[in-house]
């Protein structure tokens, strides 16, 4: 009888196999089969009932791989269609927060760019202080080579201290480095927060002699604010942590200004020009 499997069913009461997973029924399926191989028999099968059980079983084993295809491509299908969905979503919610996404680009380059800075020194230093710690580790290797005998001589008290400063202003450089780039990364982050966003623009509104300005004025208030609020004279040679760049004054500006509209703090008019003018609804809020 030549069967054709159309169900899972089918295949259980076709060889008397009990409820059980996918996967176990493949794997019965396929110890049955094993019973019934011809190279049991030196490549050829006992008889034609083991031959036409042997093929059944095949085609079983076939019907289960097909169905478990199938089901992988459905929900690879769904998984695509759940990506879509989400992507649409994400796209739709970054569309709207246009401005705080942007602000949160700028504040990254930012941080990254303060850090490339500090990228060559540190890796000067890191090298400095691994030959150090090399050197102190052997020294009777430095004192038996020809060549560094000749300028390192752990006998005398000027070389030792000459490298313990180096190695103590290594490790302090690292430290200070550290620091600063967290210092860093905290003040720009600080950008995305209402705190600070009231704060840049209440003081931005009481400085107003009048109560229409645009947003590049805002734009270098913020940036002069930050420089007059610079603190780190120590590392002058690297930058101030603090330091605000025109990209992410304009970036942090937009998401004020665009909140300020919103609260109707400000109402913006054509000025005549390129640029947007914007007019303080009540100087009293911000005194």
């Amino acid at each position: 009888m030549n069967t054709n499997f159309s169900s899972i069913e089918m295949i259980m009461d076709q060889f008397g196999i009990e409820e059980g997973s996918m996967d176990e029924l493949r794997s019965k399926l396929r110890i049955m089969q094993t019973e019934h191989h011809p190279d049991k028999n030196g490549g050829s099968f006992v008889d034609e009932d083991r031959k036409r059980k042997y093929h059944e079983l095949d085609k079983a084993i076939s019907y289960i791989d097909s169905i478990k295809k199938n089901t992988d491509l459905v929900t690879v299908s769904a998984v695509t269609d759940l990506t879509k969905a989400v992507t649409a979503m994400v796209a739709a919610q970054n569309e709207a927060s246009s401005k705080d996404t942007l602000l949160s680009f700028e504040i990254n380059r930012s941080i990254e760019s303060y850090h490339s800075k500090l990228k060559t020194p540190k890796i000067a230093l890191t090298a400095i202080t691994v030959a150090i710690s090399v050197i102190w580790m052997f020294p009777n290797t430095v004192k038996e080579h020809p060549v560094l005998s000749q300028f390192i001589n752990f006998d005398s008290i000027s070389t030792n201290i000459a490298w313990f400063y180096m190695l103590f202003f290594a490790v302090v450089f690292w430290v200070i480095t550290w620091r600063r780039e967290d210092l860093t990364k905290q003040q720009q982050e600080s950008l995305k927060t209402e705190s600070v966003q009231n704060r840049l623009f209440t003081s931005f509104i009481n400085s107003l002699n009048n109560d229409t300005f645009t947003i590049e004025s805002f734009v270098d208030f913020i940036i002069h604010s930050h420089k007059r609020h610079r603190r780190y004279p120590f590392f002058f040679i690297f930058g101030s942590s603090s330091r605000i760049d025109s990209s992410l004054a304009h970036a942090t500006a937009e998401v004020i200004l665009e909140r300020a509209l919103k609260r109707k703090a400000i109402t913006s008019h054509n000025s005549g020009s390129i640029s947007t003018a914007y007019q303080v609804t009540s100087s009293k809020s911000y005194s």
